[in-house]
């Protein structure tokens, strides 16, 4: 049976899409775009601590050696995939990915360090930093300098120590980019004065993990009478307001599928007429997936010589997020 998903799952939102400057094209064009707008990267939220499966460690309190300051920088990637499909064919699709930072450090002040960005598959078409906590360096990049081998965006960053996480950067990926973490397939059929909706959600093989925290919210047409609904198995939850049926899902891993049933009572005025058109149930599912990202975007921490010689270290925790809408 369905379980509903936790409440309290942690995550953490990007802030909002502000209009894209005139100069962002699409296709490959690869292009860097800076705001002084503060409001724009303000919209974040406190993320816990990586945990172990991340890889991440809480360190307490890190200590200089011989003078050399320790920084331990905790790096989240989040990518968001919105998708839209229009019988079983792609209309739409776009990835924004969203790079947040904490630092902890023996340093008495905040602690500047390089945070180098490669993208082997120019999956990049726009990237922007936030200027409060980063400095775009990318054209000092040297061929000469081997730390700068293969990397394609170099920033300064320096922000608080705190527990809290600071949005550093985002980017948006080229239309080329077009994964499909799942698939959803709806089938209506009439019969006798009822209608009746099976719907499959599939996850795709090649996810890197599995989907958590579903939400599926299927719009109900005038055609039929929504509060007549029954659903198989039973967690469906009839939405007399927004005239649509919630199911919640805890997990769905890679490879496995998901069915659900829905049975409506026709509207008498369908009935009547006698029409055989089938209603149409479009279907929107939200879901993320831990420790996955979309892109083959890499990061990597290094410290700054010249500035503030120190030992950095990294913990990767990596997420993406999905908004799947299918009409029929």
């Amino acid at each position: 049976q369905p379980m509903r998903a936790s409440s309290n799952t942690p995550i953490f939102d990007p802030f909002p899409d502000p209009n894209p400057s005139p100069g962002a094209a699409a296709g490959n064009m690869r292009e860097r775009a800076s705001s002084d707008d503060d409001q724009f990267f303000e919209n974040t939220v406190d993320l816990p601590a990586l945990t172990e499966e991340d890889g991440g460690r809480k360190l307490r309190g890190p200590r200089s050696v011989d003078g050399i300051h320790r920084i331990q920088v905790n790096v989240a990637l989040n990518e968001d995939l919105t998708c839209s499909y229009k019988q079983s064919k792609i209309s739409s699709c776009t990835i924004e990915g969203v790079v947040q930072v904490q630092v902890r450090s023996d340093a008495p002040d905040s602690a500047p360090f390089f945070l180098l960005m490669r993208d082997p598959s120019r999956h990049i078409r726009m990237i922007q930093e936030n200027r409060r906590y980063a400095d775009d360096m990318s054209e000092h990049l040297s061929e000469a300098n081997p730390d700068d081998a293969g990397v394609d965006y170099k920033f300064t960053i320096s922000v608080p120590r705190a527990e809290n996480y600071f949005p550093v950067m985002r980017y948006k990926c080229s239309g080329e980019l077009r994964p499909v973490p799942i698939r959803v397939q709806t089938r209506v059929r009439l019969s006798q004065g009822y209608c009746r909706v099976a719907l499959q959600i599939s996850s795709n093989p090649a996810n890197e993990d599995d989907l958590t925290d579903l939400t599926i919210i299927m719009g109900v047409p005038l055609e039929v009478r929504g509060e007549s609904l029954t659903t198989s198995p039973a967690g469906g939850v009839w939405n007399a307001a927004k005239r649509s049926v919630i199911w919640c899902v805890a997990e769905l891993g890679d490879g496995e599928k998901f069915q659900l049933q829905a049975q409506f009572e026709l509207n008498e005025e369908k009935i009547a007429a006698g029409e055989k058109e089938k209603p149409k149930f479009p279907v929107l599912v939200r879901c993320q997936c831990m420790y996955a990202q979309l892109s083959d975007v890499e990061l990597e921490v290094t410290d700054i010589p010249d500035v503030f010689p120190a030992e950095v270290a990294m913990k990767l925790a990596r997420r993406f997020r999905l908004s799947h809408r299918e009409r029929s």
